[in-house]
């Protein structure tokens, strides 16, 4: 909308204001598609503006409507079915398997994780300070790959491996996965992310501890 203050028509009557600003947008425009400015005429209509300058809402850059369709036809890769979590403390070792679930209607929504089964140092049968040894995070790794192995039996089954944590079980994990308890799971095994938070700057650290 041009406003009568730019064009300096504040003294100007009503009705003479409106006839020039009508006569402006006569003479030149703008072509939304290109940037040029352009005259309209018999052989140069007027150009539409807003979505009614595009062939389809597809084709409009600033245009939120959905293509159902067009994201069905759409080649996502190869998702993971499974999710191996491996959180590795001074003072323990969890490992977590997952299952996978996505959303059809939305196919970039983050999945749903479902636990299967989970393990850690004293339900594989150790204690106190044993709890965080290296032979308990292998014996959680060992149990998380046999139900990968019963899994791959079921169908086709991708693994993302994430990593938490600077304790023994993370080394006893990628050990075993490396070993011949992992032969049968290694191939699966697509993804493997580090996940520990790492500390930059950040508030005081703890006085160190003397014994």
């Amino acid at each position: 909308m041009l406003s009568r203050r730019v064009l300096g028509l504040r003294h100007v009557s009503t009705t003479a204001q409106q006839e020039f600003i009508n006569e402006l947008k006569s003479v030149a425009q703008v072509n939304p598609l290109t940037g040029l400015q352009t005259t309209a005429s018999d052989d140069n209509p007027p150009i539409p503006a807003g979505p009614e300058a595009y062939a389809s809402p597809r084709d409009n850059p600033m245009s939120t409507a959905k293509n159902e369709k067009w994201i069905q036809k759409m080649q996502l890769p190869p998702r993971a079915t499974h999710r191996f979590d491996c959180f590795a403390s001074r003072n323990n070792t969890i490992a977590t398997l997952s299952s996978l679930a996505y959303s059809e209607k939305e196919p970039f929504k983050p999945p749903v994780s479902n636990v299967i089964a989970w393990f850690s140092g004293g339900s594989v049968g150790f204690k106190k300070a044993q709890r965080a040894s290296f032979e308990a995070g292998h014996q959680c790794a060992v149990r998380v790959f046999q139900l990968i192995e019963e899994a791959k039996k079921q169908g086709t089954v991708r693994v993302e491996l994430y990593l938490k944590g600077f304790g023994m079980g993370r080394d006893a994990v990628k050990t075993a996965l490396m070993a011949a308890e992992g032969d049968g799971i290694r191939d699966v095994v697509k993804q493997v992310t580090d996940r520990t938070p790492i500390k930059i700057g950040g508030t005081r650290a703890k006085k160190t501890r003397r014994l």
